[in-house]
């Protein structure tokens, strides 16, 4: 049977917001893939408290690197969940936390391991039953076909997609749950769809190879956004394009640009929520 598997990358900081974040991630691609609500339900609670253990325990309550990866079968779901501290040995079961424990993941998964990684650290592996035969076929992928954390990207939060398509609904719900974080308004809020279906349409239809990253990095009101790498033998139409896109993002954008980063070309805005809070 063809199998339909698209792939996400998700790198940030064990921090607390980080959980917010992959569950974010996670309700984009339910969407993406129409999960039934009990397989969303699953996925949610299972993965939500193998992250939170990351957070609490895989570096002495200091952040550090923290790795999500989805992948889809026609019958199945696999998320790992990656640390390089001293891992999530210890995974609670306490009443009051996020988490249900490690008697509850089990429950909601068809299999989940532990392990150690070769280079230190933890890997949470977790299947989930689905049956993925009746949704839209695209061409298989796997794992191994993500790099490592995307290199020419160094934003506190760095996604990676196999196929492109899933970077529209992945970098607006992150978007979203980012500059929730960062404070931005509810009118500032509300203007970022506009900006991140513009720019995660520029990238997908410019991706040299299905393959396609962006990073996001905060501070108060501020967000900055890359995308791609984006194809260098576009026929001429990416300064076309960019004029484009950089005309329709004008009201909500500072600074626009393309730039170069280890070799390959790059979207980047910073959007900036100057709305003052209603008193």
């Amino acid at each position: 049977m063809h199998k339909y598997s698209p792939v996400v990358r998700l790198d940030l900081e064990s921090r607390p917001e980080a959980v917010t974040l992959v569950r974010s991630t996670l309700a984009a691609v339910a969407d993406a893939l129409e999960l039934e609500p009990e397989l969303r339900d699953e996925l949610r609670t299972a993965v939500s408290e193998a992250c939170n253990n990351v957070v609490l325990h895989a570096y002495g309550g200091e952040p550090g690197p923290l790795t999500l990866l989805i992948s889809t079968e026609s019958d199945g779901i696999e998320v790992l969940v990656q640390d390089r501290g001293s891992g999530i040995q210890h995974v609670s079961s306490r009443a009051g936390r996020m988490g249900l424990g490690l008697a509850v993941i089990s429950a909601l998964t068809e299999r989940v391991e532990f392990s150690t990684r070769p280079f230190g650290g933890t890997e949470v592996r977790m299947i989930f039953s689905w049956d993925g035969s009746d949704k839209p076929v695209v061409e298989p992928a796997a794992l191994d076909q993500l790099p490592e954390r995307q290199a020419d990207l160094d934003g506190r939060v760095v996604a990676s997609f196999v196929p492109n398509r899933l970077l529209g609904p992945v970098l607006g719900r992150l978007g979203r749950a980012t500059a929730a974080q960062a404070r931005f308004t509810a009118d500032g809020v509300a203007l970022l769809p506009a900006a991140t279906d513009a720019i995660a349409a520029y990238a997908e239809h410019m991706s040299p190879d299905g393959h396609v990253s962006f990073s996001i990095d905060s501070t108060t009101r501020r967000l900055e956004v890359i995308a791609g790498p984006l194809r260098s033998d576009a026929g001429g139409n990416t300064d076309d394009m960019a004029v484009s896109l950089w005309t329709a993002l004008a009201p909500l954008v500072e600074t626009p640009e393309l730039e170069e980063r280890g070799g390959r070309q790059f979207a980047r805005l910073t959007i900036v929520d100057d709305r003052v809070s209603a008193a």
